[in-house]
């Protein structure tokens, strides 16, 4: 919300008034500087100048030059003053979890899906090559989010209901992805191995949803409006976790009565 500084929620963030501010994220820049500008920017109003000055002075140097190490190293050193970050490195920190094992597994597309991709693209270039701006951009990531659906299941793609009578052999043979989960699941579902499948597509989760349960898969979701310990029934909180949980339902109670819309304006808390 307050990385992107021109967005009516962060504009109305940055008018309460506090003694204390606290942010926190999980990736301080994920597309240029000037997002690491407006968190700090933010925190502590004024600290690292004006936007345009910060990019002319900073951001802009550093990004048309990634090899000036000494530029980037100074920056890191003053936002550094106010960041608390741990690493899983660190002594003390989870030491008891074994190294990080990544294995990155390269699917296939289906001849459903290639045809599908291959279309959908070839129709949105030309609609590309004419728009100018920001509708341009609005094009753009319209396609990336058609072709990632695409990628995922052409069932999700074309919003296919979920029939009683529910195939997941012909599910399989349609994803690529889903063949490859179907080739993972002896893996998977074998006595005391559990697995966590992440998309950022509520349609993917019921599709996955459904095809996990079609092999017998026990299986639980947790979306982000999940209350606590509400995907996992049977499993109580810690009395602290329980407090914490209070205290921040108490918390957005106090602040839902300047919660600001898309528009910007602000919505009275419900009664």
């Amino acid at each position: 919300m307050v990385k992107n500084h021109r967005t009516a929620t962060a504009r109305a963030l940055r008018r309460i008034k506090a003694t204390i501010r606290v942010a926190l994220t999980g990736t301080l820049v994920e597309n240029n500087l000037t997002e690491a500008w407006a968190l700090m920017d933010w925190l502590n109003p004024g600290l690292f100048g004006t936007q345009r000055v910060f990019r002319d002075q900073s951001a802009r140097p550093i990004e048309d030059n990634i090899a000036d190490t000494e530029r980037t190293a100074r920056l890191s050193g003053l936002m550094s003053a106010f960041m608390l970050r741990r690493r899983k490195s660190d002594p003390g920190i989870l030491s008891e979890l074994p190294p990080k094992d990544i294995r990155p597994r390269v699917v296939s597309l289906t001849h459903e899906q290639i045809e599908l991709y291959q279309q959908t693209a070839d129709d949105t270039f030309q609609a590309i090559r004419d728009a100018q701006g920001a509708y341009r951009k609005g094009v753009l990531l319209e396609l990336f989010n058609k072709l990632q659906q695409i990628c995922n299941s052409p069932a999700q793609y074309h919003k296919d209901r979920l029939e009683e009578e529910y195939d997941p052999a012909r599910a399989a043979s349609r994803s690529g992805k889903i063949g490859a989960l179907d080739d993972l699941l002896p893996a998977l579902t074998a006595p005391d191995e559990s697995a966590l499948i992440f998309t950022r597509y509520r349609s993917m989760a019921k599709l996955l949803l459904r095809h996990l349960r079609s092999h017998s898969a026990g299986v639980r979701t947790a979306r982000g409006r999940t209350p606590p310990c509400a995907a996992v029934p049977g499993i109580r909180l810690p009395e602290t976790a329980e407090r914490l949980g209070t205290d921040i339902a108490d918390l957005r109670e106090q602040i839902s009565a300047y919660k600001p819309s898309c528009g910007g304006a602000q919505q009275k808390p419900p009664a």
